[in-house]
Parts: structure tokens; C-alpha cells; sequence
């Protein structure tokens, strides 16, 4: 359950369904998590049937879960958010195997988070500024635009904070012309980056536009998984990678990998996820250049305990292994 309704420009809602899976060997668990926000297209039932077809069978040694995560992908087009609470789970379960958080045995580093991100949803200027107060333990915004009082909204947040802060359209402008308006507006502000100003099916606009911007525009709904990404390139400055999207940690990895060759910038993201979903992608933030991991800060039931903020920055629990929560 969302502490407040959460508006985009495609819509409002005041909760996020889920599923929490487990998976079992040697009386140890491995915890992961499908979050189900509209625009994935998944339900709780589509999740659970497509878990109903995997032959567990087929994960020979749980230690070497690579294969396993293949045969998972090839099984049904689509279903992202249910393989990636399989992925999470198997790194989780191969982390207390081994005895050591992801961060160890995926060889990542574990000392430089970037800072994250706190989300704001359009809401009225009055919610917006008591938004901005509530959340003094992080020191970057990320805005959520696409209304029909956007200047408004960035002008009640420069008001009110000297924090920096990003902002996410989340396809919601839809002319070229108005939105490089609104960009150099936002230039004049620092703004950090622009999230999909424009629908992912308006390649040619936004290309013009990335063009015109000296502030990063960068993909989200245009970017799922990594056959994307090559379509990104030369149309957006960066990507925001999430679990959720790209099937879980072995993926999003390699999205990493291919986005730094072709000289993009990276988000680590989330989609109301719980604890669970958070620890785990905050293991391979430390890869990016900004998280948007906020989202077991904005819900009223959370399950799990396994992350701090720190410096405006979050962090997984280190002395715990795998992807280090444990359930309440």
C-alpha cells in the first residue's frame, strides 16, 4: 500500500500488487519478488501460472544458476517480473550458499552507492512542498511531470528545496516543439535529467530533441530489456535499467555492460518494489551513475528488513549474504 496516490501522466493508483517467492535447498531460503505495476502488464494470476510451469528440476546445481535463468527466459515471451523474482531469488539463495552478499560473489563494488532519488507524483503545489519536507533523509528529487500545470509543479519544488532533482514525463509530452520549452526551462534549473519526455514511438522527435538538450534524456518505458538498447542508441543520452523490465540481476548486468559501451548513462531503478527488490538491485547500483531505489520508503507494508539510507544513498545490508534482507 502507497503511503500517498501515486499520479503519472498515465494514470494514478494507490497500490502495487505483488508476489513474494521463495525457493528452497538445504533449509536455506532464497526470497524474490514480482511488482506488478500496470504498465507491466502482469497480475498476481499470470505470475503464478507462469510459475506453475517451471521444472525446478532443471536447476541442477544451484550454485551455477545461469543455465537455469536461460530456460526460465525461453519458457514464455514476456512474464519480466515473474522471472525476475526467480533471478533474485536464486542470487539470494546462491549468496547464503556461499556465504557472502551478492556484492562478493557477483565481484561488484561495494563502497561508492550513487544517491537516490525520492519520487514525487503529481499531486497538488501544497501535497508537492509537504512531499519535499517529509523527505530530509534523501538529497535528490525525482519529479514527476506530465500534467497540465508541469511549470507550476518545478516551481513549487525550486522554491522549496536547493536539493537537485530530475524529472519523469513518463511519456506524457507530446509535441516536439512545447517539450524543448520545457527543456530549456529546465536547463536554466540544473535539472539533472529528463525521464521519457515523449512516447517511446516517437523515435524521430526525440532524437530531435535529445539534440537540443544539454540535459541527459533518458529511456525508461523505451527500454526493456537489452535487444532495446541498440534501438537507444543516438536517440537518448541514458537508460534506467529495472529489474522488473529486464527479468532480474543477470540481465540488468549485461545491460550495464552494453550501455557502457555505447557511452550511456545508467539509472539503477524500481517500481514500488518492497525490500526485497530493492536490496537486490541496490547490489549493482554501485554500476551506475544514479538509483531511483526509493520505493520501500514510499509504501506502508513493507515485509522485509535489508537496506539503509545513508548520505542520501541506499545501501544493502553487508553483513548479511545474498541479497542480505530477512523477512518481519
Amino acid at each position: 500500500m502507497l503511503k500517498y496516490p501515486f499520479t503519472l501522466s498515465m494514470g494514478s493508483r494507490t497500490s502495487t500488487p505483488i508476489i513474494l517467492t521463495e525457493i528452497e535447498h538445504n533449509g536455506l531460503i532464497g526470497f524474490g519478488e514480482a511488482s506488478l505495476p500496470p504498465y507491466l502488464g502482469e497480475t498476481q494470476k499470470s505470475v503464478i501460472d507462469f510459475l506453475k510451469k517451471i521444472n525446478f528440476s532443471n536447476l541442477i546445481d544451484p550454485l551455477n544458476i545461469a543455465d537455469f535463468i536461460i530456460y526460465i527466459d525461453k519458457l514464455d515471451p514476456g512474464n519480466t517480473a515473474a522471472k525476475a523474482s526467480i533471478d533474485i531469488a536464486l542470487h539470494d539463495l546462491k549468496g547464503k550458499l556461499l556465504k557472502k552478499n551478492c556484492s562478493e560473489f557477483l565481484n561488484l563494488p561495494n563502497n561508492e552507492y550513487p544517491v537516490s532519488s525520492y519520487t514525487i507524483g503529481i499531486d497538488s503545489l501544497e501535497k508537492t512542498k509537504n512531499k519535499i519536507a517529509e523527505a530530509k533523509d534523501f538529497n535528490f528529487f525525482k519529479i514527476k511531470l506530465g500534467s497540465n500545470y508541469d511549470k507550476e509543479i518545478i516551481e513549487t519544488v525550486i522554491k522549496n528545496t536547493d536539493k537537485p532533482f530530475a524529472v519523469d514525463v513518463n511519456q506524457g509530452w507530446k509535441n516536439k516543439y512545447s517539450a524543448l520549452d520545457f527543456v530549456k526551462m529546465l536547463e536554466d534549473y540544473n535539472c539533472t535529467y529528463i525521464e521519457q519526455p515523449l512516447p517511446k514511438e516517437m523515435i524521430k522527435e526525440t532524437r530531435w530533441l535529445a539534440d537540443r538538450s544539454s540535459v541527459p534524456i533518458i529511456a525508461d518505458e523505451a527500454v526493456q530489456r537489452i535487444n532495446d538498447i541498440n534501438n537507444a542508441d543516438g536517440i537518448y543520452h541514458g537508460i534506467n535499467i529495472k529489474l522488473m523490465k529486464c527479468t532480474g540481476l543477470n540481465e540488468a548486468l549485461k545491460m550495464i555492460e552494453l550501455g557502457r559501451e555505447k557511452q550511456m548513462k545508467i539509472i539503477i531503478g524500481s517500481m514500488t518494489e518492497t525490500s526485497c527488490g530493492i536490496a537486490a538491485a541496490s547490489h549493482i547500483s554501485t554500476l551506475a551513475d544514479w538509483a531511483d531505489l526509493d520505493s520501500s520508503y514510499l509504501i506502508t507494508n513493507d515485509l522485509f528488513e535489508g537496506i539503509k539510507i545513508a548520505n542520501g544513498c541506499i545501501i544493502p545490508k553487508k553483513n548479511k549474504p545474498g541479497i542480505g534482507i530477512e523477512k518481519l
